[in-house]
């Protein structure tokens, strides 16, 4: 069976024949191409927190600071970013402000102030 990459109806693809409940939610959320796949973030928590246009890979996020962050379990009202180790350059970098930080709780006073 031949497949032609050249398809113009948008279709999502094809799902991965061999995987499992964990990996299926990573497809269909698209968090594989996002290198998310071992923080188990789910798209509905990464929409909540405004992430999709945050850049998590300039921010510098370890899977470790996700987990220590409570990301995947918690809104990024409760995580507290201190405790993620993030500092006020990576939070610039990864356009924090434009992610919708408001929404999900946290204040302008609590992203730090910028000059």
């Amino acid at each position: 069976m031949a497949q032609t990459l050249e398809c113009k109806v948008e279709a999502p693809p094809p799902r991965p024949v061999h995987c499992d409940r964990d990996e299926r939610r990573l497809w269909e959320a698209g968090l594989e191409e996002a290198g998310l796949g071992e923080a188990e973030l789910e798209e509905a928590e990464l929409e909540e927190a405004g992430l999709e246009e945050a850049g998590l890979e300039e921010a510098g996020l370890e899977e470790a600071e996700l987990e220590e962050a409570g990301l995947g379990e918690a809104g990024l009202g409760e995580a507290g970013l201190e405790e993620a180790g993030l500092e006020e350059a990576e939070l610039g970098e990864a356009g924090l402000e434009e992610a919708g930080l408001g929404e999900a709780g946290l204040g302008e006073a609590e992203l730090g102030r910028r000059s």
